[in-house]
């Protein structure tokens, strides 16, 4: 299901979807992975708008990280650097966090920072 398809009725919602729209767009445009996680993430899955978000979470590739840094402050969002761990951007007034993944030496990806938070081998087969 792409943001398009996902039905809600307050403006908030509308306008985060349309940023999330806006991400999609970028990342796809330079060939990056991109996956939801949190809120949105469960909205999705169920195919509708379930509650009132403050923000959006995303994860992605730790390689795409200064590229995709570039490609959204080009696009008007105001960089919060949190650290190694993760990047937050601010746009249209809420927030939009990045978590940053990798793979550790033997093979389990991880989240950058973080080694012993080891993810699921499939957790990242679908992507926006």
């Amino acid at each position: 299901m792409d943001c398009k398809n996902v039905t809600g009725e307050n403006d908030t919602g509308k306008s985060q979807l349309n940023t999330l729209l806006e991400i999609s767009e970028i990342c796809l445009s330079l060939n990056f992975n991109l996956w939801l996680r949190g809120g949105w993430a469960i909205d999705f899955l169920l195919g509708k708008i379930t509650r009132l978000h403050t923000d959006i979470d995303l994860v992605t590739w730790l390689h795409y990280r200064e590229h995709l840094v570039q490609a959204l402050v080009n696009a008007g969002f105001q960089i919060k650097p949190v650290g190694e761990f993760q990047t937050d951007f601010l746009k249209n007034n809420f927030d939009v966090s990045f978590v940053f993944v990798r793979y550790s030496d033997n093979g389990d990806i991880v989240a950058n920072g973080f080694p012993d938070w080891v993810w699921r081998k499939d957790a990242l087969q679908h992507c926006l």
